[in-house]
């Protein structure tokens, strides 16, 4: 018979990151083998809150696994910050002015109305043109900043050409955020996939990543399987925990407006993606 205990872990702190923990212990049973075939997603389903990356362990004999929710984009910046930006500094913590003897340019470019526009500078202070391109993303679009710049080579006596290539996305002001808490959500996700989870033979698991969309009225939508765990019950489970999750509090953007955001499910061995 298998034994199975629950502990829910607050507060760990990784970089700044919030990160939650449960653990499983299972004696040891039957390993199931992959199911053969893929399963793909059409429907709809929710997501964790994208302002920290958060992280549920599950620890059993055979297993380590890790389920991770975040916000789908790159580097994330809000309009807001966007709109009162003046130079690259304003945007990016931790601008490596240090790096920099020299500029060579710094390109912004964003998919504006359907149609890819740039504008180029001489240094980080943001001009007319690079403000207008900031100033126009809309929440979710990503915006591609590209610094030439020469690092003087002290053994050589030259300046070396380098580059830094930034890709940050506009995320809502107040993020979308899991109704009922993080404690609520690890337990909604703990007690409905023990059994499945402690069945699998971690060694043969690849890391899966399903895709959806939190409404403005904080329903899931837009569920989607972009990779396989390679276990088609997996699969199957994690796309329904998701479609099934009670709603969400919704994005809003600076105006208070109610928006929708894109989320990214993930879950495999930490130190493969996950």
């Amino acid at each position: 018979m298998k034994r199975i205990v629950f502990v829910v872990g607050l507060g760990i702190a990784i970089v700044g990151l919030t990160a939650f923990v449960f653990a499983i212990r299972v004696d040891e049973g039957d390993i199931k083998k992959p199911a053969s075939g893929n399963t793909t997603g059409t429907e709809m389903g929710a997501s964790l809150p994208g302002k920290s990356l958060d992280l549920i362990k599950i620890y059993a004999p055979n297993i380590d696994i890790n389920f991770r929710v975040r916000g789908k984009n790159e580097r994330p910046v809000t309009k807001q910050k966007l709109n009162s930006a003046i130079a690259l500094n304003d945007i990016f913590d931790h601008y490596p002015d240090n790096w920099i003897d020299l500029y060579e340019s710094v390109e912004i470019s964003a998919e504006i109305n359907g149609k890819i526009e740039k504008a180029s500078g001489s240094n980080k202070v943001l001009n007319k043109e690079q403000k207008r391109i900031l100033h126009s993303a809309d929440i979710a679009d990503n915006i591609n900043v590209l610094v030439n710049y020469k690092v003087k080579n002290y053994q050589t006596g030259h300046y070396d050409d380098k580059h830094i290539n930034y890709i940050m996305t506009v995320i809502p002001e107040k993020e979308a955020e899991y109704n009922g808490g993080y404690d609520e959500l690890i337990r909604y996700f703990g007690e409905k996939s023990t059994r499945e989870i402690a069945a699998i033979n971690t060694g043969q698991l690849e890391t899966a990543y399903i895709q959806f969309t939190v409404t403005e009225k904080g329903e899931i939508s837009d569920i989607d399987l972009k990779k396989t765990s390679g276990y088609s019950q997996i699969d199957k489970l994690m796309f329904e925990l998701i479609r099934d999750m009670p709603k969400w509090n919704p994005a809003e953007n600076s105006k208070g407006e109610k928006v929708s955001q894109n989320f990214e499910f993930a879950l495999g061995v930490p130190g493969d993606g996950c």
